[in-house]
């Protein structure tokens, strides 16, 4: 099961470059059984960071540059 949500702005700017979608958004990963999996946060539509979860508490935090 997957979950999206964000901040959706018709367009912005980046460097004089327009975009349009979602500027800031986060998606919930969940296993069979209804638990949390991962979260990914994206920034400007590329992945900013991933937390991944096991039996409900934070188990790791990988910071993508």
């Amino acid at each position: 099961q997957l979950t999206k949500e964000g901040l959706y702005i018709s367009s912005y700017k980046i460097d004089s470059v327009e975009y349009s979608g979602f500027y800031y958004s986060r998606f919930y990963y969940y296993r069979k059984n209804g638990r949390l999996s991962d979260i990914v946060y994206q920034l400007n539509g590329r992945n900013a960071k991933t937390e991944y979860y096991k039996s409900g508490k934070l188990k790791e935090t990988k910071i993508i540059n």
